[in-house]
C-alpha cells in the first residue's frame, strides 16, 4: 500500500503504445513525488493477458522531454513477485524509482516477462509496436485492447462485436477510473483498480496502538509477579505451621 499523504501524486496517464506480441499489457502509470526527499517514483498498472502466472516483469522506462526527445532510458527495470494470475490486472501497488531529471511524460516497453511455469517471453527487435488505430485493434468498453481477431474481452469477457471501433468517449477518464470504487459485477470487475491504494496508519496512530501494547504488557507482568507473590506467602505460612 501506498500512504498518499506523503506524496505529491501526478496526474494518471493511460499508455498509448501496444506491443501486440507481449503477454503482459501495460495499462496506465502515475508519476509521484516523496515530499521529504523529491524522489520521483512511478506505479504502472498492467494487465496479464495470457493463460499463464506471470513471475516478474523486465520493463524499460523512457522519460520525454517537452518535444518528445528521449532524456533519458532505465532499460532494466524488475517488477519481480508479481503472481499475477491469468486476465488479471497487477503492478500498481509498487513503487519503482525513477531518474531524478525532470521529463514531461514516459514511455514503457516490457523486454521481458518470465511465467511460473518456467516460459519467458522476450521483446525480439523486428516486433511491432502501435496505437490501437494503427494496429486496428478493438478496444472493450472496461478499457481493454483486444487483436482484431478476438471475439471476447481478453479481461473481462464480454464480447466484442465486429464492427467494434475504439471510441473513446465510451471510455471512462483516466482520472475518473482511478477514483471509482470496484463493483461486483462482471464489467466493473473487469476495470482497472485504483493507482493508489488506501492509505496506511499515520505515525500518531502507530505510536498509540505501540504504547498501548506495552501497557498491556506491563499489566501482565504485574499481575504475574503478584500472584506468584501471594503463592509463596502461602507456601511459608503453610511450612511455619508445620514447624
Amino acid at each position: 500500500m501506498v500512504c498518499a499523504q506523503h506524496f505529491t501524486l501526478g496526474r494518471t496517464q493511460k499508455q498509448e503504445l501496444i506491443q501486440p506480441e507481449c503477454p503482459v499489457y501495460v495499462h496506465c502509470f502515475r508519476c509521484c513525488v516523496e515530499q521529504n526527499s523529491d524522489t520521483c517514483f512511478v506505479q504502472i498498472r498492467m494487465v496479464n493477458r495470457s493463460e499463464r502466472m506471470v513471475c516478474s516483469v523486465f520493463l524499460r522506462i523512457e522519460g520525454l522531454g517537452s518535444n518528445g526527445e528521449i532524456r533519458y532510458v532505465m532499460p532494466e527495470v524488475v517488477v519481480a513477485d508479481c503472481n499475477a494470475v491469468a486476465h488479471t490486472v497487477f503492478g500498481e501497488n509498487r513503487l519503482i524509482l525513477l531518474e531524478q531529471t525532470e521529463v514531461e511524460a514516459l514511455r514503457i516497453f516490457v523486454e521481458r516477462v518470465s511465467f511460473a511455469d518456467g516460459m519467458l517471453w522476450r521483446r525480439l527487435p523486428a516486433q511491432r509496436v502501435g496505437t490501437v488505430q494503427q494496429l486496428g485493434w478493438k478496444r472493450c468498453i472496461c478499457a481493454m485492447p483486444n487483436p482484431p481477431m478476438e471475439e471476447s474481452c481478453v479481461l473481462c469477457g464480454r464480447r466484442l462485436l465486429p464492427d467494434t471501433n475504439p471510441v473513446e468517449m465510451m471510455l471512462p477518464d483516466a482520472e475518473e477510473c482511478v477514483e471509482e470504487p470496484i463493483m461486483p459485477d462482471l464489467c466493473q470487475r473487469a476495470r482497472p483498480a485504483p493507482i493508489v491504494r488506501e492509505t496506511v496508519p499515520t505515525e500518531p496512530l502507530l505510536l498509540q496502538k505501540k504504547s498501548k501494547s506495552i501497557w498491556t504488557a506491563l499489566w501482565i507482568v504485574m499481575a504475574t509477579l503478584t500472584i506468584l507473590f501471594l503463592a509463596g506467602v502461602s507456601v511459608y505460612v503453610s511450612l511455619q505451621g508445620l514447624i
